[in-house]
């Protein structure tokens, strides 16, 4: 199996081992100094979903507010569990 890579303005053709290659440099150039691009989601046990971009506004997290810097004490708006009840959605 072949992929189509852009080289010097032209496409060319390289294997699987080279797509591997690749594709981790595709990767590496979405992540700039450790932070993400997108914004991730973290799921509740109860269904509530936390979502990096809309933050909790209503519950004085910020809009764009990573997951990390939610504070300890943040506890679901649902349910009232705590941070360790979400994992990644």
């Amino acid at each position: 199996m072949c992929i189509m890579k852009r080289e010097s303005g032209r496409m060319k053709l390289h294997r699987r081992e080279e797509r591997t290659d690749y594709l981790h440099k595709v990767l590496q150039r979405v992540v700039l100094k450790g932070r993400r691009l997108f914004s991730m989601k973290y799921e509740c046990v109860c269904g509530y979903v936390y979502d990096e971009s809309e933050g909790d506004p209503d519950n004085g997290i910020a809009p764009g507010t990573k997951w990390e810097n939610v504070p300890d004490d943040y506890v679901c708006p649902v349910c009232g569990l705590g941070k360790d009840a979400f994992s990644e959605a």
